[in-house]
This record gives structure tokens, sequence and C-alpha cells, in this order.
């Protein structure tokens, strides 16, 4: 849905924050040098990145890039500390987590480096911010490296994810208990998506401006569907 909404709205406006307004093919273009980004590090298909971001433009471009990299996304809450990510971090295996520095108030990436001498297969951190600190590895310069130039264009045709296959991990509330994981294949987000676009009559159009209040790890469900 998204690459058909690059070819039909290339310069209409896809995503919006507090702070960064993005086109379709600007979201198409982060997308792949994120993705491109991934696989130049050595991290291969299947394996996992957890991603533990509010609601923003990069986690839409985030979204939109670990299936076209053959990566399994693993969603978490922005509400999980230490006893719960370690435990989501290390059933999944995850390789890399993404990360703001800091939001409301409490230190991510503190957390982070706390917790990993209990996690030996966490090798890549990512930090969402202006100030990056050493040891982590930037978003922000990521997404701003022309990696699309040095391969041809179809080069991740071949490494997305099928329709069918789990390409992406979230997880339960924890009301009884730690949070449990939950696999999820792209038909199925869609399905997802689809329920609530029927649910408002399925009216809605490129003409039509929607906002995400929902946590992160709902919202994306229904992203595809806006074009």
């Amino acid at each position: 849905h998204w690459e058909e909404n690059v070819r039909k709205f290339p310069d209409k406006e896809a995503f919006a924050d507090s702070k960064t307004r993005l086109s379709w093919s600007e979201v198409k273009k982060y997308a792949d040098r994120f993705a491109l980004g991934l696989l130049e590090l050595g991290i291969k298909r299947d394996e996992v990145i957890a991603v533990q971001l509010p609601f923003c433009v990069e986690f839409a471009i985030i979204r939109g890039a670990y299936g076209k990299a053959g990566i399994i996304l693993l969603e978490l809450a922005t509400t999980l500390r230490h006893e719960e990510l370690r435990q989501m971090l290390k059933t999944s295996g995850a390789v890399g987590i993404i990360i703001p520095r800091i939001f409301r108030n409490f230190d991510y990436f503190k957390m982070v480096e706390e917790i990993k001498p209990d996690l030996p297969r966490l090798k890549y951190v990512f930090v969402n911010s202006d100030k990056v600190p050493e040891g982590a590895i930037s978003i922000q310069e990521m997404l701003q490296n022309p990696l699309e130039e040095k391969y041809p264009p179809d080069y991740l045709a071949g490494k997305k994810f099928s329709k069918h296959e789990i390409s992406t991990l979230q997880h339960t509330t924890g009301t009884t208990g730690q949070p449990k994981l939950v696999p999820y294949s792209l038909s199925l987000i869609e399905y997802v998506g689809y329920l609530h676009y029927r649910a408002i009559g399925g009216e809605l159009g490129p003409s039509d401006t929607c906002a995400i209040i929902c946590p992160a790890i709902t919202g994306p469900n229904i992203l595809p569907f806006y074009a």
C-alpha cells in the first residue's frame, strides 16, 4: 500500500508530527535508507530489532523499513521498564533496539545500558535524538546517509517479507503477569487495518487527514490504509 501511495501521490504529505512533515516520496527514501543501513550493519534476515519509540515520523519510517530488509520488528510500549524490557529482549533474541534518548523525563539509554550485560545477543543500540551518546548509533545520521546511491533500485525487492511471513512481534499488556509476545504477519496487520477502515464506513480518501493518538504499538496497524 505504501509503494502504491508513492507512485500515486509522491508529493502528498504522508506523515506529520510536532517537528517533521514528510511526503510519501520522502518516506520511501528514508525507509529505503534505513533498511539498507540495517543490512550494511550485518543484521541478517529474520533477526529481531526492537523499537521503543513514542509515535513520531521516525517510528513510521522504521515501520516502513524493517520488512524491506527482511528483519523482524519487535514493537515495545514506551512504558516498559527494566524487568519487562529485559524479558522482551531476551525472549525475542533481539540483536538491536531503537530508543529515544530521553522521553517524558526518563533516560532510555541508561536503562538499556543497565540491562545490557544480561543480553548477550543485544549488539546494536539506536538512538533517535539530536544528541546521541557514545556507543550508540544515530537514527538521524542513518536517515541522512544516501545509501540508495550505492545499490540498484530493485536491491531490496528480493529481501522483503511476503504477506504471510511473521514480520512483527508485539506484546500483551501484562495485566496478569509479564507481557507475552504475539507474532504478526503483514496480512494480519492489513486485516486489522481493514477492520478500522470498515468501521468508519470505508470513506477515507486522499483528501482526508487522520490523527493517530493511540500508542505507537497499536496505531501502525491502520497506517497502510492512510493514503
